[in-house]
This record gives C-alpha cells, sequence and structure tokens, in this order.
C-alpha cells in the first residue's frame, strides 16, 4: 500500500470479505444538500462508533453559519439500534420506503 491512510476494512459479505481503503462519513442537509461534515476514520471503526464524531463535526459547522445541532439524522441500517445520539433522533429507512423507492426506479427505468 502506497498510501499510509488505506487500512483493510472488514465487510463480512461472502462476496466481498475485505476491502482496502478508508473508511469516511459525510453528513449533509436533507433540504438544501449541502455538505456539514466530511471526517475521515483511521482503521476500521465500527460505523456505530463513527456517528457522534460526524454529527458534532456537523455541528460546529452549522453553528459558524448561525444553525443548531441537527435534531433528526437519517442514517442507513447499520445504526440500527441507536436512536438518539446527544439530543439528535436517529432515523432508519424502512422496509416499505426501500421497496417503494425500488419501484420508482423500476417505473424511471420503463
Amino acid at each position: 500500500m502506497h498510501e499510509p491512510q488505506v487500512a483493510c476494512i472488514a465487510k463480512g459479505k461472502s462476496g466481498k470479505a475485505y476491502e482496502f481503503g478508508t473508511k469516511v462519513s459525510v453528513v449533509r442537509g436533507r433540504k438544501t444538500g449541502v455538505i456539514t461534515s466530511v471526517k475521515r476514520f483511521s482503521g476500521d471503526p465500527h460505523d456505530s462508533k463513527t456517528l457522534e464524531a460526524s454529527l458534532s463535526q456537523s455541528q460546529r459547522v452549522r453553528e459558524l453559519i448561525g444553525g443548531t445541532r441537527p435534531e433528526k439524522a437519517i442514517t442507513d441500517r447499520v445504526f440500527r439500534g441507536i436512536k438518539e445520539v446527544e439530543g439528535t433522533e436517529i432515523l432508519l429507512p424502512t422496509k416499505k420506503e426501500r421497496k417503494k423507492r425500488q419501484n420508482t426506479n423500476n417505473k424511471l427505468q420503463d
């Protein structure tokens, strides 16, 4: 590896047990799409351990422009089991939402 920040990341999937790269987290506003946090993590921390750091960085950026910490965060399912992080409610997609999104995508492809 020629880049020192690259790490072996265990994926736990049958076809792809490991990947090499850098774990990052991106936080963006749902309505505006403005990115308020991009954070790189050393090694291979569990995804659930990255959420607080990402939301805190987003809060610092938002406060610079007169905003506050997000009240809600829509995440992927890797964060299941986490309901709240320092006042931010954690929302996960449901299977119904996923199926609805797949149906919409199928209609767009037709």
